[in-house]
């Protein structure tokens, strides 16, 4: 039997982590939805061209029913609902699902179904329907990667599409890494996601999208703190390099709508893998 098939791919990227995942909860995505309100962040408006590009590659047919697992705020579940899909949105943070209610209801009350749900609860209980199309954007390494993606393609009849970290942490940063000193080395998700594919018989297709992250804060004091979060644990030598970082990339300026905000001096890039495949494939 070949390697690539034998091997326990689950434990393999578990190893990677430095032991098995520790998941989100749902007080940390309510947090996250009340702070991104405070600070003026909606996560609803705008063009977003990592979710045009989701959907662009997810390749739905018309009038296909789908299953947006970790849906947040609704912005994916919103436009495909809006291009009439009926849309079942399951999230584990009721803050989040609010957001996703209200703009769905100003948008005319679109075919959105609400889930209050995690990836480890009994979806059927929770009454999720199977549906033609399962999306797992930017969430699916919540839990285990194998159980995660053979709860996908149970419930999906014709088509699974996720996304996963092709580089390291969506909060990594190159510049803010090579700054510090610390050496870069990163495991990727995606290519666990696609050994786990193999060894289920599963011909997945592979595709990437470069996300760029124009992320502002109010004021320095948030700025800083955002950065030191995504920085940490700090040694004494990293933190005075954190320090004449934050001097030289930390600039100010005013945002589309006048308002003086803070902003790193240079654009950081997250990149995700795209995978999919066909129930059929």
């Amino acid at each position: 039997m070949s390697v690539l098939v034998k091997t326990d791919w689950n434990h393999e990227w578990e190893l990677a982590l430095g032991g098995p995942r520790q998941p989100d909860t749902p007080e940390f995505w309510n947090d996250k939805a009340v702070r991104c309100r405070r600070q003026g962040h909606t996560l609803l408006d705008g063009y977003d061209p990592y979710i045009a590009d989701f959907i662009d590659y997810a390749a739905l047919r018309p009038g296909e029913s789908v299953l947006d697992i970790g849906c947040g705020p609704g912005l994916m579940s919103v436009l495909l609902a809006g291009r009439g899909h009926r849309v079942i949105a399951l999230d584990f943070s009721h803050r989040m699902l609010a957001m996703l209610f209200k703009k769905a209801h100003q948008a005319g009350g679109l075919d959105v179904t609400p889930v209050l749900a995690d990836w480890r609860d009994d979806w059927q209980v929770k009454g999720v329907e199977k549906v033609d199309v399962a999306l797992a954007s930017r969430s699916v390494a919540a839990v285990e990667l194998e159980s995660a993606i053979r709860k996908l393609n149970a419930w999906a009849r014709r088509r699974v599409c996720i996304s996963t970290a092709a580089g390291g942490s969506p909060v990594f940063d190159r510049v803010l890494a090579k700054e510090l000193g610390r050496h870069i080395c990163q495991h990727s998700n995606f290519a666990y996601c696609m050994n786990i594919l193999f060894a289920m018989d599963v011909r997945p297709e592979l595709r990437f999208i470069d996300s760029p992250k124009h992320e502002s804060w109010p004021s320095r004091r948030h700025a800083e703190a955002a950065i030191r979060r995504s920085a940490g644990l700090l040694n004494n030598k990293e933190e005075a390099r954190l320090q004449s970082y934050l001097r030289r990339h930390l600039v100010q300026l005013c945002d589309e709508q006048g308002r003086l905000v803070w902003q790193r001096d240079y654009t950081r890039v997250v990149e995700w893998a795209f995978i999919a495949w066909d129930k059929d494939s």
